[in-house]
């Protein structure tokens, strides 16, 4: 919207526009009015799709939304459509405001960085991955945020991050923006798992910054104690994925406590065909998990 149109709008209107501003270019927004999220403009017209919405307008504009207690229900269907979400709440009560309520983005959801149980399966992890190179490294962080599981890794062999983004069970995945436009122009080394959201970002911390960045989350003076000594494009990945997760939650991530070395020496590796063929985890055809291996073994009664 141009300035022109924007100056129009109300101030509401116009508390939307700025919200929309701190999520992703592609994500929903969620807008809390009353009892109701309301969506307006592109998000409207999106969500009223994937939703099965009424599309109505506001001063001539799309507008659509849902009861504020039907959130569990709708969010995951925003997400399995393949859309982030943004949810702006009321930050103080209506009743009490003088004037405009105040509004403000409190959780950016995305595949790798959802929380809630409802949007999560319990018999599966839920990684968010990040990749870096460094001249003929490349490295990949991943971060479990529900249980505080971060783990790194360092290669010469693109080939390998297909299977380890599989193993972990990675539902989203960081690649630099550049990184990514030259591969499309050129070759991609290895192929993305099916299912996989893989998201562009501008900016990636160089191995110093991304050193210090790590140092202050975990309290230390150096990170040689979590074995990442000689680390490069792996504390970049690592930063990126950590600093990614703390933007959308909109708070620190205290319990990630600790960042291990992923390393698979003295272990039999399977790639992601011979893993689906014997069907370890998930099944040939189909989704039902009844006759994988992994049903068979699972005798535990809580995630």
């Amino acid at each position: 919207m141009n300035d022109t149109a924007s100056s129009m709008l109300t101030p509401m209107m116009r508390q939307y526009q700025e919200a929309k501003k701190e999520i992703p270019a592609d994500a929903i927004l969620l807008f809390r009015l009353g009892d109701f999220y309301e969506m307006f403009f592109e998000d409207a017209q999106k969500a009223s799709k994937a939703l099965d919405l009424v599309l109505t307008k506001r001063q001539g504009y799309a507008m659509c939304g849902f009861p504020y207690h039907a959130l569990d229900t709708q969010l995951p269907r925003l997400l399995q459509a393949g859309y982030k979400v943004g949810i702006a709440e009321q930050m103080e009560d209506p009743k009490l405001a003088k004037g405009l309520v105040t509004r403000s983005v409190t959780r950016i959801i995305t595949p790798g960085t959802a929380m809630e149980s409802t949007l999560l399966d319990p018999g599966c992890c839920n990684f968010l991955s990040a990749l870096a190179v460094k001249k003929n490294l490349i490295a990949l962080a991943c971060v479990e945020i529900t249980t505080g599981d971060f783990q790194v890794l360092e290669c010469t062999n693109p080939g390998r991050l297909e299977n380890e983004l599989l193993t972990l069970g990675t539902k989203e995945c960081l690649v630099p923006a550049a990184l990514l436009e030259q591969w499309q122009k050129t070759e991609m080394p290895f192929q993305f798992p099916a299912g996989i959201t893989v998201t562009p970002v501008d900016t990636c911390k160089d191995q110093d910054e991304a050193a210090a960045y790590l140092c202050n989350h975990f309290g230390v003076s150096t990170l040689d104690g979590f074995g990442c000594k000689g680390l490069t494009a792996g504390l970049t990945a690592a930063a990126a994925v950590l600093d990614y997760a703390k933007s959308n939650l909109k708070r620190e991530v205290r319990h990630i406590r600790k960042l291990t070395i992923r390393n698979t020496a003295g272990i039999m590796e399977l790639d992601s065909a011979t893993q689906r063929n014997l069907e370890l985890v998930e099944p040939l055809y189909g989704t039902d998990r009844s006759h994988t291996l992994l049903a068979v073994l699972n005798h535990t009664v809580t995630p």
